[in-house]
C-alpha cells in the first residue's frame, strides 16, 4: 500500500525544465561589453537580468501557446509586458537621444540625465513575476 501511495505521489511532483545557457564573448567584442556591463550590476545577476528580460517577452507567447489561460489572464500577461517594454523602449531612446525621432514622452522624468550614479534609472524592470 505505500509503495502505490509514493508512486501517486511522485506523478503529482511537478517536474523541473532545466536550460543551461553559457556565454563566453571576447572582452574586446560588443557582447563583451555587454557581458561585462551586465557581470557588474550591483543590483541583479547576470541570470536574473537576462531571465527578467526573457520573461518580459516570451512568457505571454508561452502562456498563449499552452492554451492554459482564460482571455482575461493572457490580456493581463500582455498589459504588463507591454508595459514593461515600453519603458526599455523609452530608455533606451532617452539615452541614446531619440525620443524626437520616435515621438515618446519627453517629459521631465524621462528627461533626466543620465549617469552611471543614476541608480533609480538602471534599466533594471520592475518584479515581472508568473503565477
Amino acid at each position: 500500500m505505500d509503495e502505490q501511495v509514493q508512486k501517486d505521489e511522485s506523478r503529482h511532483k511537478s517536474k523541473q525544465v532545466l536550460i543551461k545557457f553559457q556565454w563566453q564573448p571576447r572582452e574586446t567584442t560588443d557582447d563583451g561589453l555587454l557581458a561585462n556591463y551586465l557581470k557588474t550590476s550591483r543590483f541583479l545577476t547576470p541570470k536574473e537580468q537576462m531571465i527578467q528580460t526573457i520573461r518580459i517577452y516570451w512568457f505571454p507567447l508561452a502562456a498563449w501557446h499552452s492554451r492554459n489561460y482564460e482571455q482575461e489572464d493572457l490580456e493581463e500577461l500582455g498589459r504588463r509586458s507591454i508595459r514593461e517594454l515600453q519603458q526599455q523602449i523609452e530608455r533606451i531612446a532617452r539615452i541614446t537621444n531619440l525620443t524626437d525621432e520616435f515621438n515618446l514622452s519627453s517629459s521631465a522624468e524621462n528627461n533626466q540625465s543620465i549617469s552611471d550614479d543614476d541608480e533609480d534609472d538602471d534599466g533594471e524592470m520592475e518584479d515581472f513575476e508568473m503565477s
